[in-house]
């Protein structure tokens, strides 16, 4: 028995799936570079209607911005390492929706580099540590100061306050709050 053409393979798939319709007709009408980048990204990751569409959509929406095809998004560097990776398959997932997000919104993501050298640069203690928020969203930095001792709890929150107060503490509220 011959191997199942990419069409038959992507319908079993989306039929295991319960893949609605127009997402099969859509996939289908896909150029075959297109189509089997995507069945090996579907495959390789188990997903589900949602996580496709919406991991789809962003490989569109790069490739159309880049003049590429979703397929040569689909095949970047650091989008196959992560799906032929041996973490488990949430981890390749995160991985390469990192790396797609990263793809799809450069600005923002130079500004989270940038403020994670901010952070980085501060050299604070080990008694006090900086969280930025998750994927950018949102202009709170969180500042945890630990201390076994009271003297201990004073030099962790004096080494933040006198942070708080650098040119490098403000850099980065400016990045947080979009003004640089």
């Amino acid at each position: 028995m011959s191997a199942p053409t990419l069409d038959q393979a992507i319908r079993q798939f989306a039929a295991e799936k319960h893949y609605r319709e127009q997402t099969l007709q859509r996939w289908l009408a896909l150029s075959d570079c297109d189509a089997a980048a995507l069945y090996r990204l579907a495959t390789g990751l188990r997903l589900g209607e949602n996580q496709l569409r919406d991991l789809w959509q962003w490989a569109v929406e790069i490739a159309t911005r880049d003049h590429t095809t979703v397929a040569a998004v689909l095949q970047a560097p650091e989008i196959v390492a992560a799906l032929e990776a041996k973490w488990s398959r949430n981890d390749r997932l995160q991985r390469v929706k990192h790396a797609l997000r990263r793809r799809r919104f450069p600005e923002l993501s130079a500004a989270e580099d940038r403020a994670r050298s901010l952070v980085e640069a501060a050299q604070l203690p080990e008694s006090v540590r900086l969280s930025l928020p998750s994927f950018f969203e949102g202009d709170e930095v969180v500042v945890t100061c630990r201390g076994k001792t009271p003297a201990e709890l004073q030099a962790a929150l004096s080494a933040a306050l006198r942070w708080a107060n650098t040119e490098v503490c403000a850099e980065l509220f400016a990045l947080l709050g979009g003004d640089v």
